[in-house]
């Protein structure tokens, strides 16, 4: 192929994304198909013209694809050999149509010409992500202002946005910018090898200071920010304050999605009020951590006509009064946020009368999906007035530790909100998902009233010490129940599964078990029998499962997709080799099996205790051969074996797909 000089030029540092070109040969040599990606992107780096590249791209597919990846979407890894010294300038030079732009990976201290970035007029997502100092923040800001195109634009981690080292046009350090002197050696270092001597007592290291933030730069990008901006990720950034943020509204009329995650205290009511008034088309906002967020700035957001998603985790300011003040239930004259989305985790201030006023407000005519998890100042008196969200598909109370504490003999929380009208599925008529897990307070009385529930389809109870026999046949009559996960329950026994699948065929999908101490062969083998749509089952950690549940598995469980067995000891390779004719090889629908810490991984002579197509099972029969596992990762049965290997009974079309799968 024709090159445009004798000697290439460096290779950009590269590489990433999007696969792209239209109209490729129907030829495929296996030759190229085999050819690592990572030579697909020297050959697409190596200083190839336009026409030369588009040329490589006719060879086959797996050329197009890998060249198309390279040259969409470049991401500069920074010190790679001899790198370009301005590698934004010299990307801009030669992909002049760019859409997608990474440029994180640069190391922070590297010059950049932001300048560049006004010669990418079709650049649609720019990601300056993890940079802690994005040096150079004026001409940054006067960069963006041109970018027409700009949709998508990440910040997260932009702590500093100027201080010394900021390049100008063309990459020139600014004249009279200090450069900082190199630090001097430790004089211990000097005098040998041994290290400076520990302080006698362990200090608490002090955070990191955020690097210094160029007078009014943050401002300047805020309103140079382009008008076509529709998602702005700007986590960490403890710059913007109400008048950034105040900013980036009038700079982004188009905004619908935004994150402002570990704002500063400088964020608050003030910049929160003028989003919800100028960002008409703001639909998502997440201001998890954001240190200056309290209720009046909650009541403020109410007012942002198209907002349905809004996340408020580990905000300590929020006690719930605002959605009181915000969503007043009276006004109903008064158009208010439509939030269908909300999530509160962590939030500790997060009392029960707060809960109680966005329970009473116009929230309950909207909400859909609440999110409470580790809210500890939360009690059943909370809990017990959701139970007018009436619109509530999933709910989500994980780790509530106040759940079921006093309660008395009313019951927990959660079973007084779902008894609040009879009957009891007035209460919670379209609930599709919940999540109890870790709530060691959770009653046994909750169990009929949520099988009474007639769309709960998904339920985690995992971990909850009170789940046992009685609970699981309260279940029995779930009609919706799909998906449970009992994993860490230390009550669920053989009495309890086969209560669970007794009262007639169970409609579950998906059961997890694992580490269910008392869990036997007799509960696997009423679950086989019983559960005709069962397709995933994880038994994780059970020590009494071995050879009789297998056996039950192989003859029941007609749906059978995905098997956890990590960590059982009972699990050797002949009680393994009864399930070889429910492989898909064999005409059965058992793709996937967890045997890692087994007596059957353990005595694999391959490593992996992994079969694949061609090769005889232990018992003689026809299975899939064995592959070892990647290197660098223990063998099952050593000191060092991580507890999980996968067996697939999965045909797969190549040795590099092989080698892959495991």
């Amino acid at each position: 192929m024709k090159r445009d000089s004798p000697a290439p030029s460096p290779p950009p540092p590269a590489l990433l994304l999007s696969p792209s070109p239209a109209n490729l040969s129907a030829h495929q040599p296996t030759a190229a198909a085999d050819l690592p990606p990572d030579i697909l992107a020297r050959i697409a780096a190596a200083g190839l013209t336009a026409a030369d590249l588009a040329s490589a791209s006719t060879a086959c597919t797996a050329w197009a694809v890998g060249i198309g990846r390279a040259v969409d979407a470049l991401a500069p890894a920074g010190a790679a050999a001899a790198p370009p010294p301005h590698p934004l300038a010299a990307l801009a030079a030669r992909f002049p149509s760019l859409r997608s732009l990474d440029l994180g990976r640069l190391p922070a201290d590297q010059a950049t010409d932001w300048g560049a970035l006004g010669r990418l007029p079709h650049l649609a997502r720019l990601s300056l992500r993890g940079r802690r100092s994005a040096r150079g923040g004026a001409a940054l800001a006067g960069s963006l202002g041109v970018l027409r195109a700009l949709r998508d634009l990440d910040l997260s981690g932009c702590e500093g946005l100027g201080g010394d080292g900021g390049v100008g046009p063309g990459g020139a350090r600014p004249a009279g910018t200090p450069r900082r002197p190199p630090r001097s050696p430790s004089p211990v270092r000097r005098l040998g090898d041994r290290p400076p001597l520990a302080p006698a007592f362990d200090a608490p290291a002090p955070p990191p200071r955020p690097p210094p933030v160029e007078p009014g730069v943050g401002l300047r990008l805020a309103a140079a920010l382009p008008p076509s901006l529709t998602r702005l990720a700007a986590a960490r950034c403890p710059w913007i304050g109400d008048a950034e943020l105040g900013a980036v509204a009038a700079a982004c009329p188009r905004l619908v999605s935004l994150t402002l995650d570990a704002a500063g205290p400088g964020l608050g009511a003030a910049g929160l009020a003028a989003l919800a008034a100028t960002a008409t088309a703001l639909a998502s906002l997440s201001l998890a951590g954001a240190r200056g967020v309290e209720d009046g700035a909650v009541a403020a957001l109410a007012a942002a006509p198209r907002l349905s998603a809004l996340v408020l985790d580990r905000c300590t300011g929020v006690t719930g009064a605002g959605f009181a003040d915000g969503w007043r239930s009276g006004g109903a004259a008064t158009p208010c946020a439509p939030l269908s989305s909300l999530s509160l985790r962590q939030a500790g201030a997060l009392t029960d009368a707060g809960l109680a006023s966005l329970a009473a407000s116009r929230l309950a005519a909207t909400l859909t999906d609440l999110t409470l998890d580790e809210c500890d100042g939360l009690t059943d008196a909370g809990i017990a007035a959701l139970a007018s969200l009436a619109r509530l598909t999933a709910l989500s109370l994980r780790g509530l530790r106040g759940l079921g504490r006093g309660a008395g003999g009313g019951g927990c929380g959660l079973s007084r909100a779902l008894a609040a009208a009879p009957p009891p599925s007035a209460a919670f008529p379209t609930l599709a998902r919940l999540n109890v897990s870790g709530c060691v307070g959770l009653g046994q009385a909750c169990a009929p009233l949520l099988a009474a529930l007639p769309r709960l389809a998904d339920l985690d109870v995992a971990g909850c010490e009170r789940v046992d026999t009685a609970f699981l046949g309260g279940l029995a009559r779930a009609a919706a129940l799909t998906t449970l996960r009992l994993a860490g329950c230390p009550g669920v026994s053989c009495p309890g599964l086969a209560a669970l699948v007794g009262a007639g065929p169970s409609s579950l999908v998906a059961l997890d078990a694992g580490g269910c101490s008392a869990l036997g062969d007799e509960g696997v083998a009423a679950l086989a029998a019983g559960a005709p749509r069962l397709a995933a089952l994880g038994l994780a950690g059970c020590a009494r499962v071995g050879a009789v549940s297998l056996a039950a598995l192989a003859a029941g469980a007609p749906a059978l997709a995905s098997l956890n067995l990590a960590g059982c000891p009972g699990i050797t390779p002949e009680a393994l080799a009864l399930l070889a004719p429910r492989s898909v090889e064999a005409g059965g629908t058992l793709r996937r099996v967890v045997v890692w810490g087994t007596p059957a991984a353990a005595g694999d002579s391959g490593g992996a205790g992994a079969w694949e197509e061609g090769e005889a099972a232990p018992d003689g029969s026809a299975s899939p051969p064995r592959v070892r596992p990647p290197s660098g990762v223990a063998r099952p049965g050593s000191a060092t074996t991580t507890p999980v290997a996968m067996l697939r009974f999965a045909h797969l079309s190549s040795p590099r797909a092989q080698a892959a799968a495991v």
